[in-house]
């Protein structure tokens, strides 16, 4: 709501004012989505604690444990992003190219940010600890975080791009949505192989 008003004001009227205004506000999501998944999903694995043998000793595969999971967060975290998004959407009233892409983005993004924190946080699972804080603040969960601060500053540049192509041209630019499309493809693809490749190898003792 501040963003909205401060957006309203004639002073930031200005395309290029306006372009920045839009990126802040998928930024502020995007470090929710952060914040929630660091907080959620990556220490979803390590919170399986010393119950986890069960897990590894059914007649399953490991990977579909993170696909479980995967699944599970990143339906939840996209659900409640876009809600916001799109109370972004209508509180901004943009015009549907516009909004479009802007839901779009951070739908794709929280999809994104659960594949790369809960990967990580598979690498090093310590199913002693209990407390979700110490986890996210550990070595790997330091990594997660810069990973997906990243991701998301990449991300924002798009979505610079993207909306002030729209706001000078009226056309969003197919080069900033190929661009967010291919690196947050590139950050699931990475994320669900390594993952897998390391759960199906884990052992748990």
């Amino acid at each position: 709501f501040t963003v909205r008003a401060v957006a309203l004001n004639p002073a930031f009227q200005r395309d290029d004012l306006s372009a920045l205004t839009i990126v802040f506000t998928y930024a502020a999501i995007g470090y929710f989505a952060l914040t929630l998944a660091l907080r959620f999903v990556f220490p979803s694995l390590t919170l399986e604690g010393r119950g986890a043998w069960l897990l590894w000793s059914s007649p399953i595969h490991n990977h579909e444990i993170f696909s479980w999971k995967f699944f599970f967060w990143a339906t939840s975290l996209s659900a409640a992003m876009s809600a916001a998004a799109v109370l972004v959407v209508i509180l901004f009233g943009f015009p549907w190219p516009l909004a479009a892409m802007f839901v779009a983005t951070v739908f794709t993004s929280s999809v994104s940010l659960v594949a790369l924190t809960l990967s990580i946080g598979s690498f090093s699972p310590d199913f002693r600890t209990k407390d979700p804080d110490l986890i996210a603040t550990s070595p790997s969960g330091l990594a997660a975080t810069a990973a997906g601060a990243g991701y998301l500053w990449i991300m924002a540049g798009y979505v610079h791009r993207a909306t002030a192509a729209y706001l000078a041209t009226g056309a969003v630019d197919p080069l900033a949505l190929v661009g967010m499309s291919v690196v947050s493809l590139a950050v699931i693809a990475a994320s669900w192989v390594a993952a897998m490749r390391f759960m199906d190898r884990m052992e748990v003792v």
